[in-house]
């Protein structure tokens, strides 16, 4: 019988004053259990606040800072170097403006959990 595999994931969330951290929270909450658990997590973000970086350092999460705008040119390619750097599992996403293109693009190489509030 096999042991617990521990994974490696990737939460892409972005939050500020303005947008997103409610996104943030919920998945912040998630990646608490995750990492109780003994799981890896990574957040990735084009924008996050200061405040929630390092309640999110505090609770042992890494994070991988993105150029450019949210959901803009290269946030999919910057994405999808930083799964491949950190060698994740799967990608948590959560957030209102990550179009089909961008969930086919990381449904062909990573097992993907898509956060929707508005369904």
């Amino acid at each position: 019988m096999g042991g617990i595999k521990f994974m490696n994931l990737l939460i892409r969330v972005d939050g500020s004053d303005e947008i997103g951290t409610g996104h943030v929270m919920r998945t912040f909450s998630i990646a608490e259990e995750l990492i109780d658990r003994g799981h890896r997590v990574v957040f990735c973000s084009c924008l996050l606040l200061e405040t929630l970086s390092e309640r999110i350092l505090n609770i042992g999460c890494e994070i991988a800072k993105l150029d450019g705008l949210i959901a803009g040119e290269g946030d999919l390619t910057q994405t999808l170097d930083v799964a491949e750097e950190y060698n994740i599992d799967t990608i948590i996403l959560d957030g209102y403006t990550f179009g089909s293109n961008y969930l086919s693009a990381l449904c062909e190489k990573y097992q993907l959990i898509f956060i929707d509030d508005e369904i």
